[in-house]
């Protein structure tokens, strides 16, 4: 049995964002699609926020206004950006689909500034055009079956004529998980609703925690008698 796992990054307004230390989850009211962000933490670059509204913005995939609000960047034109992706967990090559998400956060004097980079993988383009983020809107780069593994690396990198050094507000990563092989699953404290899942099919999982939820019914007896599993 597999699941659709996803694995979203924004900027916070209290933490600095995009790299390999997940922090917390944060749920957003007006996100059609009820994904769960995460802001992350950073060294050696700055947090900046957006000065301007973007709700709603034109990104095909409808980022929460929230995650939009802010950017990182770096402070000279000519730094390139990492971003460590640190929870792809295998080291051989597997897929996932890929969304990130630009904002200009203030209006750029058209003759003497420009931002514009490249987004690479492991130092091979992922898109043939630079990124060039909008002013009060949100452009969208999106990237399918893409093989990674625990070593894959991202990096924002300037194009020579930039005189601004590259963004981003925020990311996602979408990937398939096994869930025989899944030994114990954390989903305390997720305001999860409705009838609890039939999960008595997980031959490898030995402990469920599912703390500090609204369901609306009993925990199935599927689930409770099942030899050799913590319920917590």
């Amino acid at each position: 049995m597999s699941v659709l796992v996803s694995v979203s990054v924004s900027v916070s307004v209290s933490v600095p964002v995009l790299t390999n230390l997940l922090l917390h989850i944060i749920r957003y009211k007006d996100d059609p699609y009820d994904r769960l962000w995460t802001p992350a933490v950073t060294y050696g670059l700055i947090n900046v926020p957006s000065d301007t509204s973007l709700a709603p913005t034109t990104a095909l995939d409808q980022p929460p206004p929230a995650v939009l609000q802010n950017a990182v960047t770096a402070v000279t034109h000519t730094t390139t950006i990492p971003l460590f992706v640190a929870w792809f967990p295998r080291p051989v090559g597997f897929p996932i689909y890929l969304n990130m998400y630009f904002s200009e956060f203030a209006e750029l004097d058209a003759t003497t500034q420009k931002r514009s980079f490249q987004v690479l993988m492991d130092n091979e383009l992922l898109s043939d055009r630079p990124v060039v983020p909008p002013y009060g809107d949100c452009m969208e780069l999106p990237a399918s079956n893409l093989i990674v593994t625990s070593k894959t690396s991202f990096t924002l990198v300037p194009t020579y004529d930039s005189t601004l050094p590259p963004l981003i507000n925020a990311m996602e990563v979408f990937y398939i998980g096994n869930l025989l092989t899944v030994g114990t699953r954390h989903l305390s404290s997720f305001d999860l609703t409705g009838v609890v899942p039939d999960f008595s099919t997980m031959d490898a999982l030995e402990t469920m925690n599912l703390a500090s939820n609204q369901f609306s019914a009993p925990i199935p007896d599927s689930l409770s008698k099942k030899n050799g599993l913590n319920l917590v």
